[in-house]
């Protein structure tokens, strides 16, 4: 399977959530409640191949296949706003990686407020 390219802007210091349905070959939803397949994926500075973080995997609707891969806080806070890019991956039960989402990773440096 092709993966989508997506590309995403990340603020430091904010939350980050990318909503995504996980469908088979046929087009239809995994029910992640039974079927054994989940996402990983990483960002990485785009000079070095660095990771500058790692997303955390969460189902939000399991019968559906609605997950979310998902950076806190302190993730985006700690990346240095250099090039970057990324990749989320779909690892199956039958061990197959399917490469789903990726792109270019801006990260948005923190503003600072005014007195």
């Amino acid at each position: 399977m092709a993966g989508t390219k997506y590309d995403i802007v990340i603020e430091q210091g904010a939350c980050l959530d990318i909503p995504m349905t996980l469908t088979d070959d046929s087009d239809s939803p995994y029910d992640l409640r039974t079927d054994a397949v989940y996402l990983t994926g990483v960002i990485y500075r785009d000079y070095d191949q660095a990771v500058q973080a790692t997303f955390t995997y969460a189902e939000t609707d399991a019968e559906n296949g609605g997950a979310k891969m998902s950076l806190s806080s302190a993730d985006t806070q700690a990346m240095e706003p250099a090039y970057s890019s990324y990749d989320i991956f779909l690892i199956k039960s039958d061990g197959c990686v399917d490469r789903l989402l990726y792109g270019t990773a801006t990260i948005s440096g923190t503003a600072t407020p005014l007195p």
